[in-house]
């Protein structure tokens, strides 16, 4: 177990050493990531065996470890697309413009326009963000990796957009980290409920209104 931790904390490192690298791949190895994909979203990391993802890819096992050395390795080559995308700034760039533009506007307009945003991107990688749930509570590595590179990128804009919410009298004196942390809570609550254990394809968008709706009440001064 130490080995299989060190060997997912070496890959991700990897990770965060070709972030801005990402090297394309063979339409063997593409084959191979695919029917890892599906293994990994349907029976979790590690119920899927190398022999498993092989014969979904029609390749031999052999084959799998010379392009991919481990199931490790080839979990980090599922993940990496993921991290790259969400740390780049034309996906984290339209969220931070919701939230600095959004201070003078209607603040459930604004926090619904957030929530579909990340959740429209989320839902375009559907299985690739069930193994990264899946894994993070057993990989602290992966963990703090969708903290660093998914969440992160955002906090500060959320943040600024609390504080003049805060100042214009509309929301409590509430600490801004707190609220910032209930509004991850709430999306990624909300992405594990519908699109993971009920594998739903878009938001609905009442149940997204009700939500807000009762998250606003408890924020906003009586």
């Amino acid at each position: 177990m130490k080995e299989n931790k060190q060997n997912i904390k070496n890959a991700l490192q990897a990770l965060v050493d070709n972030l801005d690298n990402p090297k394309q791949v063979t339409k063997s190895q593409e084959k191979i990531l695919d029917a890892a994909l599906k293994l990994f979203a349907d029976r979790g990391f590690e119920a899927s065996s190398t022999a498993d993802i092989a014969k979904e890819a029609g390749v031999a096992e052999v084959t799998l470890f010379r392009n991919f050395k481990s199931k490790n390795n080839l979990l980090y080559h599922i993940l990496a697309p993921i991290f790259i995308q969400f740390n780049s700034k034309k996906y984290v760039g339209p969220l931070q413009e919701i939230f600095e533009e959004g201070s003078n506007k209607n603040t459930k307009e604004v926090l619904k326009s957030a929530f579909n945003e990340r959740l429209n991107k989320l839902a375009e990688n559907q299985k690739v963000v069930k193994i990264l749930l899946q894994e993070s509570y057993l990989q602290p590595e992966i963990k703090n990796a969708i903290e660093k590179y998914i969440t992160t990128p955002a906090t500060d804009s959320i943040k600024t957009f609390i504080r003049h919410k805060k100042e214009q009298g509309e929301f409590s004196d509430y600490n801004e980290v707190t609220i910032t942390n209930l509004f991850f809570y709430l999306l990624f609550g909300y992405i594990f409920i519908n699109y993971i254990l009920q594998d739903k394809t878009s938001t609905d968008e009442s149940e997204l209104d009700e939500l807000l709706d009762i998250i606003l009440k408890g924020l906003r001064k009586s």
